[in-house]
């Protein structure tokens, strides 16, 4: 598996620290990401998907199931949720 690095030049220079790995484990999909924190890990990963893998997050609202909301995880500049509720982030 080759992992997508959504903000490839921060984490080169390990500008914010510390570096993640996020995978979205159904689909066998691995980020490798720098941020702060892992909630802005999950932005980067959630934005990137926005524009390049829009598969993996919810396209409307009203597509969600309302009674499982709370599974999926938010993110991003726009709130989006990821499709799958199968996210495993760790910091390496």
């Amino acid at each position: 598996m080759i992992p997508i690095y959504p903000n490839k030049d921060d984490y080169d220079e390990n500008f914010w620290g510390k570096n993640y790995r996020v995978l979205v484990s159904t689909q066998g999909i691995e980020f490798l990401v720098n941020a702060n924190h892992e909630g802005d890990a999950i932005d980067e990963v959630i934005d990137y998907c926005e524009e390049y893998l829009p598969g993996l997050l919810w396209t409307r609202e009203e597509e969600m199931e309302e009674e499982f909301i709370d599974e999926y995880i938010c993110g991003g500049n726009h709130g989006r949720y990821f499709s799958t509720y199968n996210i495993h982030i760790e910091e390496v």
